[in-house]
């Protein structure tokens, strides 16, 4: 009977532990992802989803998935989210994370309708906006491309992402003044990715300030870039060469 009385609890412990451990796993995982131990990270994401994760986690995890290179992981997450119902969770969500896969796939015209069908749907995120903004000056739509980020700006006038969507659509329309008066405000905000660094620095050198538009060009060079950084590494590099030269 003891044994019993024993075993019983135990089992369920180990039962309820091995129900739930998706939620633990996943917060352990972003700790080390924090850390830089990127590969090893994702394998522990990977497993919390495997594990049951809930589905705003799994959002998560597809998006990290998708920044660090994984396409083909993270659009199996962001399908099975928008296909497969999850209580309260917002398939609208994953749709506009997905936009981000076609974008890198090269049907830009795909992810910027996915967008705006959602715009139209009084879907309204600043990941949203971020995208959208971006999408259409990467299309050359320029006038479309203000009135988004416009609007964007009084969604979400702090997001570091809409801002720097908003100082390019200047920088391309040549609005150099608009640019700067953008940028300043954005530099000041320390801002962790490194296109903020670069498009700054454009404006910087438009203005004629080779010395802030280097420490602008170095101070990318610092910042991570990923998978969806809209630049790479060499293009800073050759900025600076440029401006050196």
């Amino acid at each position: 009977m003891n044994i019993i009385l024993l075993t019983v609890p135990l089992i369920l412990v180990m039962y309820l532990f091995y129900r739930f451990r998706s939620f633990p796993l996943f917060i352990k995982a972003m700790k080390i992802y924090n850390t830089g131990d990127i590969s090893k990270a994702l394998k522990m994401l990977k497993d919390a989803v495997e594990a049951g994760l809930a589905a705003k986690y799994q959002l998560t995890v597809g998006y990290i998935l998708l920044k660090e290179g994984y396409t083909e992981d993270a659009e199996r997450i962001f399908t099975f989210l928008i296909n497969t119902p999850q209580g309260k969770f917002n398939s609208n969500h994953a749709r506009a994370y997905s936009a981000l896969i076609h974008w890198k796939k090269g049907h830009l015209d795909e992810a910027i309708q996915e967008l705006k069908t959602l715009l139209e749907e009084d879907y309204r995120t600043t990941a949203l906006y971020s995208n959208l903004g971006f999408f259409l000056i990467e299309k050359g739509d320029l006038d479309k491309a203000l009135e988004i980020n416009l609007e964007a700006f009084y969604y979400d006038g702090f997001s570091p992402v809409i801002l720097d969507n908003l100082g390019l659509c200047y920088i391309k329309r040549e609005e150099w003044v608009k640019a700067e008066e953008i940028y300043e405000k954005l530099i000041k905000s320390d801002p962790g990715f490194p296109d903020a660094w670069y498009n700054a620095a454009l404006v910087a050198i438009q203005r004629g300030d080779k010395e802030k538009a280097e420490s602008l060009l170095n101070s990318a060079l610092e910042k991570k870039f990923s998978y969806l950084s809209t630049l790479n590494k060499a293009q800073v590099e050759e900025q600076l060469q440029l401006l050196k030269g």
